[in-house]
């Protein structure tokens, strides 16, 4: 049954706001280790902050020259 106030018919609304809700509350993609990957681009792992020394000798302009250099990621390993 279509219902029509003012001229205007709802049916097509309604579908389409249930739509628009069935989209916006589905569940997102697991996390795959091939997306994650593809997600992350190109990048190197370091060990900066496995020593004191390390930590301390760390200069911050490194990572405007890695991004210059295109990594987009640098996964950091850490002690412990």
């Amino acid at each position: 049954m279509v219902k029509i106030l003012g001229g205007v018919v709802f049916k097509p609304l309604i579908a389409s706001l249930m739509l628009t809700s069935a989209v916006v509350y589905a569940k997102p993609m697991p996390l795959t280790a091939a997306r994650y990957a593809q997600q992350l681009g190109v990048g190197m792992d370091v060990d900066w902050a496995r020593t004191e020394r390390g930590i301390r000798e760390f200069d911050p302009l490194v990572v405007r020259d890695f991004k210059a250099k295109g990594l987009t990621h640098v996964r950091i390993r850490v002690a412990g």
